[in-house]
């Protein structure tokens, strides 16, 4: 009984995420990232052919990804408070300032 409540749930999360995924408006901006998200591509035979329609959709599949945001933080937050990684994505932080990391040290 316990596998078939954790099965049915795995599905419902799963189906959630794609229903919500296909519903929700996509957005123009990522204001943390500081950049326009990519959008929806126009599908055409030239690109089916050489395939570039399937790159342009996975990456406009991760941007427009359904509480991308909040992964992130959450990601962010494991890493550095969790994990006690020092630097994420090369930054870290030093006396209450993030600073980027410089290679070569100094």
């Amino acid at each position: 009984m316990k596998n078939k409540i954790l099965t049915v749930s795995f599905i419902i999360m799963i189906v959630g995420m794609f229903m919500l995924n296909i519903f929700i408006k996509d957005r123009d901006l990522s204001y943390s990232e500081r950049r326009h998200l990519t959008k929806f591509p126009s599908i055409t035979i030239n690109g089916l052919m050489d395939g570039s329609i399937s790159d342009e959709f996975e990456n406009y599949s991760t941007d427009q990804f359904v509480f991308r945001e909040n992964f992130i933080k959450l990601k962010a937050y494991i890493q550095h408070f969790i994990l006690k990684k020092q630097d994420i994505n090369g930054l870290f932080i030093e006396d209450g300032n993030i600073v980027k990391m410089e290679y070569p040290f100094k």
